[in-house]
């Protein structure tokens, strides 16, 4: 029996032994991934097997960079650049670099922390439930355009985007992000997918991939940043709008009706004119009526466009575009889409009134109620009307 007890305790330490060798390590440069998902509403506590959490401090900048993904969940790398400008700041970035090397996971476990609340924040601003995971951390060094050092932190932000069908709009769940001085945030999106809004005014732009806001220069306020994308010949009705079943037929009718109406006008005019000829024989044709009223065609044949353009008119040639949004009874994504083609084609102009978009048709007069309210005019520029 006492032989018996020996034998299972040696079994029992060479097991602990062997967990122990195989829990994950780390080398400088890169971290095996650990299960860290963030609860609804849950403070982050450090797991078992991690140390207590060490900040990055002391960097010169850093840099967030934001990569929207088509699911809703967004990658995000954040870049503490320490610069090796002489032997001093040299010195310091080899400890850095040396600590991150010897205890990575201490360093997850403060990036983790550092993160908590924003990501609970958002969850609470946007009611989407999130979580973040794939925690990475490495190191880097270069010389250009002079010598520094990074820690490089990477991990995954699952529903931190809204997205709708060719439509993402993102920005909301940073409803806790403080862009500090030393520090820039950059928002890219996915390839196909162009930059339709965004607020504030970037400090630095690609319209086609990347938006971005430096620190110094940039305060964010309630509700931004904020930025709209849709992807590249999405049709109008794409964004989460139900399918326009009608569109496909749209072009036919229009011309249809059209005939209709034409021959209507010239069956009328024939009439008209025969009816002057018998009493005044000397007549050459009558003279059409200068309050003939026009007809326009139902709604259900106008295509999208047409739809907000003949709106416009009807009010004025300008109106707001919160207002285009309630009166056709769309979503803000559809609204914006459509908007933008006819941007593109020059059939409206758009422009800033505080902080809201104002549309007017090129030719338009003042006197509707949107120029009662100000005497704002002209086309925004690019930029203007891509601050949402």
């Amino acid at each position: 029996m006492l032989l018996a007890a020996l034998v299972v305790g040696a079994l029992s330490l060479g097991s602990v032994s062997v967990l122990a060798s195989t829990a994950p390590t780390a080398t400088d440069g890169a971290v095996a991934p650990v299960d860290d998902s963030l609860g609804t509403g849950v403070t982050w506590q450090p797991q078992s097997n991690e140390t207590d959490p060490t900040l990055v401090t002391e960097f010169d900048r850093v840099k967030t960079r934001i990569e929207l993904l088509e699911n809703s969940s967004a990658s995000v790398t954040v870049t503490y650049r320490y610069l090796r400008s002489d032997n001093a700041s040299a010195t310091e970035w080899e400890d850095i670099r040396a600590n991150v090397s010897a205890s990575p996971g201490s360093y997850l476990a403060g990036e983790r922390a550092r993160w908590n609340d924003t990501v609970a924040a958002g969850q609470n601003a946007t009611g989407r439930e999130m979580g973040v995971s794939d925690f990475a951390i490495r190191t880097e060094e270069g010389m250009t355009p002079q010598a520094y050092g990074d820690v490089i932190v990477t991990f995954r932000w699952a529903s931190f985007a809204q997205v709708e069908p060719k439509w993402i709009g993102a920005g909301d769940a940073l409803s806790r992000f403080a862009l500090e001085d030393r520090a820039t945030l950059r928002i890219q999106w996915p390839d196909g997918y162009v930059l339709q809004d965004a607020s504030p005014d970037p400090d630095d732009t690609d319209r086609r991939t990347v938006v971005g806001w430096h620190g110094e220069e940039t305060d964010f306020l309630e509700d931004e940043p904020w930025i709209e994308v849709i992807h590249e010949g999405a049709p109008p009705e794409t964004a989460g709008a139900a399918p326009d079943t009608s569109r496909s037929i749209v072009p036919f009718a229009v011309v249809g009706l059209t005939i209709v109406l034409l021959g209507v006008a010239v069956a009328w005019w024939f009439r008209r004119a025969d009816a002057d000829r018998r009493t005044d024989p000397d007549a050459d044709q009558p003279a059409v009526p200068a309050d003939e009223p026009s007809v326009a065609p139902s709604p259900d044949l106008m295509s999208n466009e047409e739809r907000v353009l003949s709106l416009l008119r009807s009010n004025g040639g300008r109106m707001k575009q919160q207002t285009v949004v309630a009166e056709l009874d769309w979503t803000e994504a559809k609204t914006s889409q459509v908007v933008g083609d006819l941007r593109d084609g020059g059939a409206v102009e758009v422009f800033r009134l505080g902080r809201e978009n104002v549309l007017a048709v090129p030719d338009h007069e003042p006197g509707s109620a949107v120029d009662a309210e100000t005497d704002v005019g002209g086309p925004a520029t690019d930029d203007g009307e891509d601050a949402g």
